[in-house]
């Protein structure tokens, strides 16, 4: 995410993503009061949090050294200490538990249809019944 985002740029300068994938939001005047909370603190609100989230993806020191790679294969290594703390505390688990719930229904939604489609219409006690007066 954050090389094809390091690219969304025009004339008029880099885009939010950009800014906000690069931990650098803060540079831009106007928004530098919505990234003012130091990230190390231990337990947020979840105000400050969302404004602690808004700090950016990775911080601000590997972004340094990433911007002077010349191509995506000359990124330097990133490590979960590069990440925002916050970012890669919740907004990252929660992806990653999405990502494994989604997965555990993949597995068993055959499961699911097998089970739906194996009773014939009108068997089950939940189906409802349409009594049509025939006279």
């Amino acid at each position: 995410i954050y090389w094809q985002w390091l690219k969304l740029s025009n004339e008029d300068g880099p885009s939010l993503a950009s800014l906000w994938s690069t931990g650098t939001v803060s540079e831009i005047p106007t928004l530098k009061p919505f990234c003012s909370l130091v990230a190390e603190k231990k337990q947020l609100d979840k105000a400050s949090r969302t404004l602690v989230l808004g700090n950016g993806m990775v911080r601000r020191e590997w972004h340094n050294k990433a911007k002077l790679a010349k191509n995506f294969a000359l990124l330097p290594n990133l490590e979960s200490g590069d990440l925002n703390p916050h970012f890669a505390k919740t907004a990252l688990m929660d992806l990653v538990e999405d990502a494994i719930n989604y997965l555990e229904w993949v597995i068993v939604w055959p499961t699911v249809v097998q089970a739906v489609r194996s009773t014939p219409d009108g068997q089950s006690h939940l189906d409802p019944v349409i009594v049509l007066d025939r006279s």
